[in-house]
């Protein structure tokens, strides 16, 4: 009798803790779905913020910032802004899945390692005139390329750690030129 009191014991032991463990199972999967859902909704706002700040860009700039101090990137940031253009360090994947299907689709080979995005949405020269004066001041500042009105120029030249000669001597003609493909 005693035998069968214990086993009893053990199922009804056995279920209660079967039970507890479903319950603490949906309590995890429902703060999954609420932390999910937090980050769709933060991963749209991201993507609708880039589709709209892109949508009459006039220039886009794509460079590496890597190993750039912090204060001299906040200089950079200022003296972009002060000059008229948005300086961003966007997730390269939201710029990819934002751009998608659209004008600014070719920028997305640009967009691979630690970027910072400078844009314009009035003049296509400034955003490469500025990038070129400190990619000459700070040699870690590697210019990767950019578009004029969506067409998408590569800085060929920075796989070999050169920022400025070869690839980009002529990056600020070509933004000039850039004008006639509106």
């Amino acid at each position: 009798e005693a035998l069968k009191v214990a086993q009893a014991a053990k199922v009804s032991s056995a279920k209660a803790t079967e039970e507890r463990m479903r319950v603490a199972n949906a309590a995890i999967g429902a703060k999954v779905e609420a932390e999910e859902a937090r980050i769709r909704t933060a991963t749209d706002k991201a993507l609708g913020e880039i589709k709209e700040a892109w949508q009459n860009v006039a220039s886009v700039i794509v460079a590496d910032y890597a190993g750039i101090t912090v204060p001299v990137v906040t200089a950079m940031r200022d003296d972009f802004r002060k000059n008229g253009c948005h300086y961003r360090v966007l997730k390269n994947t939201l710029v990819k899945i934002a751009v998608k299907g659209s004008k600014m689709e070719p920028i997305s080979s640009l967009m691979v390692g630690t970027t910072a995005v400078i844009w314009s949405n009035e003049v296509p020269q400034t955003p490469a005139q500025i990038a070129l004066k400190w990619a000459k001041d700070e040699p870690k500042f590697k210019i990767m390329g950019g578009t004029v009105y969506f067409a998408v120029f590569k800085n060929i030249s920075s796989a070999d750690g050169d920022t400025f000669a070869t690839g980009m001597t002529n990056f600020d003609t070509r933004f000039e030129a850039g004008r006639s493909f509106k």
